[in-house]
């Protein structure tokens, strides 16, 4: 199985609700809409390392989540072939490679790769040291 990674953001992004996983009650998505596509790691240290940075400089988070895609070898090898997934001209912020994924990519993948959330939470301890006077609860950002 080939796995990329991507980090979720926003409460409205990449959980929709009209991709109902029997689960969660949510599935993620990646961004398919016309002339859109996504940028995912491939590497899930540099993910992780991405989430962290994050989760620390969004005010009032609690969190973020890093989402495994897992799809086929089979299909990620034909959607490199296409040039449908290729090596993206940007790099995060920390300069770890990205990987371009077309709409038509993000559609294949939505509908027959794996999704996994691996929540990355800020530490009680620290949310009370950066001023939060909440405690985490059950919500994180995704």
């Amino acid at each position: 199985m080939a796995t990329l990674y991507y980090l979720s953001t926003l409460p409205q992004s990449r959980w929709a609700d009209d991709h109902t996983d029997s689960k969660s009650g949510y599935r993620p998505v990646l961004n398919d809409l016309p002339g859109k596509g996504d940028h995912l790691h491939a590497d899930f240290e540099a993910a992780w390392r991405l989430a962290q940075d994050l989760a620390y400089d969004l005010p009032g988070a609690k969190g973020m989540d890093v989402i495994e895609v897992k799809l086929d070898d089979g299909l990620y090898d034909r959607l490199v072939q296409s040039g449908d997934i290729k090596p993206a001209a940007a790099v995060d912020c920390f300069g770890a490679e990205l990987v371009a994924l077309s709409e038509n990519a993000c559609r294949l993948i939505n509908h027959s790769a794996v999704f996994e959330k691996k929540e990355f939470l800020i530490p009680e301890e620290v949310l009370l040291l950066l001023g939060s006077g909440e405690t985490r609860g059950s919500a994180t950002m995704h």
